[in-house]
């Protein structure tokens, strides 16, 4: 590749002095997999409180501790969920100071549930949002909060420094008790360097390169720096560097791109950016339904469940900001289960695996919520049970998927919905809304005319699959889910569902089984398998392309007979008439109730002159 140009305009500054911050120190962000309880109470109060020591106490004598002054997981959140703290630039963390939370509740006083954080794992990352090298981990508890006190911070110390860090994720193992898990405040130790750091700064210009464009890559070193390298082909930087200030242009591949920057053969710094093909070579898909495809399988596999460099997301955490991403588990922008794995890595792994061209990237919309009924996947309907923690207001899936999906497509083409669902309506117990299994068929065909009319898409392909089967463990014991009373009439919707809709399929569920402590979720290694079995499908109607529909004729008499396959129910049959000295015009009419069939027949009148027919999507 050809040598970057120097970029003048970083020229002509020199580095400032280094000065050494205070060891205390807060990140200068933080997210959570976790929810929240309510809009009150974000994981950015966490770090709001101003704290300057950790001798700074909280006051646990107050009842109901104040919304703004702490962080509470979404109701039933209790482990298994991370709090990322971003910083800006590199910083060096020996260890942190914790303010724990404890719940007091007046009435109940000190029988009060704690709720705080218990165990929890730290991994220290060389980029924002857990992304880039793993520089380390650590590994511990913290104490409970006293009750009716004046809280300090919980000190831990790391045993080592952990230099270059740019986020570290908090994963919360267990809690003391209660229904959510909470924390007050949480700050660092940053370590004092007995010099300044070799990379002061790196940094990209922007964090999403659209096609055919660039980055700029910009940095700061000391003068002791003599060898400066940057990954990504690009080699030898130093002559691009002039009194410690430099930079180039770079022009990344598909997909999601680190670049390391090296100061003398031992400091790296990280920068981590999306780049996009044209529009034609990014692949959208769009990810609905419950918690299985959410994701609910476990145990998560380092290795299998790894991210891969062409396989991005849209989407923040909470579904607000049309940003993109490298795709990791938790896929979903709604609240989910952290340390578990949906279908959707192992879709886009397999659906890239099928597609020669090494520009393609598979993008994932995952805007999927457990324990929801089909009735709230549908135009303008609310769903009057579920709230978005960032926001507080209700969410409404249906027109928010839609919303996602248009946003998502003007730097990418949308190839296909992934749904699965019906654990809820399969359950005759739930009366809001009423299960009303009998309607699934009806609701199911309904959202895939929906979707494809919303989405200006009448061929697009819609794959569903079906739920947790009985199956039997290695033991002989058989596992069965129980409050799915009628599965029976939702799966065989399910399975229908390619005879009433085109360009549809169904993947089944022989072999694959859930978690013996929790039936009704599939476990990762099924997770895993149907990724594949849903790729499988979709490869399988881009195959079978049947769109447009072929509209065939048999002549009886004078009686002329026009059908059309019968999963193509909903299209409309047109007619023209002209004179016999005229061809086809511009002028149709749909014929009657041509839209609720999938055929009609017509007597020939040799009077009428020339009559043409067409199908129109609907």
């Amino acid at each position: 590749m050809s040598r970057p140009r120097l970029l003048k305009l970083l020229l002509g500054a020199s580095l400032l002095p280094f000065t050494a911050e205070a060891a205390f120190r807060y990140a200068d962000g933080v997210s959570t997999t976790g929810g929240q309880f309510n809009a009150n109470y974000p994981p950015s109060n966490l770090i709001n409180n101003g704290f300057t020591s950790p001798t700074n106490t909280i006051d646990t004598r107050v009842d109901y501790l104040a919304a703004g002054n702490n962080y509470a997981t979404a109701s039933g959140t209790t482990a298994n969920f991370d709090l990322t703290f971003n910083f800006n630039s590199s910083v060096a963390l020996s260890g942190m100071h914790v303010w724990n939370y404890v719940f007091r509740n007046g009435v109940n006083g000190a029988s009060s549930t704690n709720n705080g954080v218990n165990g929890y794992t730290l991994t220290f990352y060389s980029a924002t949002n857990g992304a880039g090298t793993v520089l380390g981990s650590h590994t511990g508890n913290l104490a409970r909060a006293a009750w009716n006190a004046l809280n300090p911070a919980q000190t831990v110390s790391f045993g080592t420094t952990n230099s270059g860090v740019r986020s570290v994720v908090l994963r919360v193992l267990s809690n003391y008790g209660g229904s959510f898990a909470g924390l007050n405040e949480l700050a660092f130790e940053d370590a004092l360097p007995s010099e300044p750091p070799l990379i002061a700064s790196f940094e990209a210009s922007t964090n999403l390169v659209t096609a055919g464009g660039t980055a700029v890559l910009s940095w700061a070193v000391q003068p002791g720096v003599t060898n400066l390298t940057l990954s990504g082909g690009v080699g030898s930087v130093l002559e691009f560097t002039t009194n410690g200030i430099g930079g180039v242009p770079v022009a990344p591949p598909p997909g999601a791109v680190t670049y390391a920057l090296v100061a003398n053969g031992s400091v790296t710094n990280y920068v981590s950016l999306v780049s996009l093909p044209p529009k034609d070579k990014v692949h959208i898909y769009l990810l609905l339904g419950q918690s299985n495809m959410q994701g609910a399988g476990r145990p998560h596999d380092p290795v299998l469940d790894a991210a891969h460099p062409r396989v991005l997301q849209f989407g923040s955490r909470d579904g607000r900001e049309s940003v993109w991403l490298q795709a990791r588990h938790p896929l979903t922008a709604l609240s989910g289960t952290a340390g578990a794995i949906g279908m959707g890595l192992e879709f886009a792994r397999t659906m890239l695996a099928s597609n020669a061209d090494p520009d393609t990237v598979i993008c994932l919309i995952n805007h999927a919520i457990g324990s929801s009924a089909i009735q709230w996947w549908a135009p303008g309907v609310v769903n009057n049970k579920q709230t978005n923690p960032a926001t507080g207001l209700n969410y409404r899936l249906y027109d928010e998927a839609v919303q996602r999906a248009t946003n998502a497509a003007a730097l990418g083409v949308l190839k296909g919905v992934l749904w699965h669902q019906g654990e809820y309506n399969s359950n005759t117990n739930n009366t809001n809304p009423s299960a009303e299994p009998q309607l699934y068929a009806a609701r199911l065909a309904a959202l895939v005319d929906n979707l494809r009319r919303d989405l200006h898409l009448p061929g697009l392909p819609f794959v569903c699959g079906k739920l947790v089967p009985t199956w039997t463990n290695g033991t002989g014991s058989v596992f069965t889910v129980a409050t799915l009373h009628r599965r029976d009439l939702v799966e065989a919707a399910l399975q229908d569902l390619p005879n009433q809709r085109f360009n549809t399929a169904c993947v089944e569920h022989d072999g694959l089984t859930g978690h013996e402590d929790e039936v009704i979720h599939f476990n990762a290694v099924s997770q895993r398998e149907l990724g594949r079995r849903y790729a499988s499908q979709f490869l399988a109607i881009s195959a079978a392309h049947q769109f447009p529909p072929r509209l065939t004729h048999s002549l009886s008499g004078n009686v002329l007979t026009l059908s059309w396959p019968a999963n193509y129910r909903g299209w409309l049959l047109q007619a023209q008439t002209n004179p016999p000295a005229s061809g086809l015009g511009a002028d149709w009419f749909t014929i009657g109730e041509s839209g609720a069939t999938n055929g009609a027949s017509f007597f020939l009148n040799p009077g009428l002159g020339n009559v043409y027919y067409q199908l129109r999507s609907p």
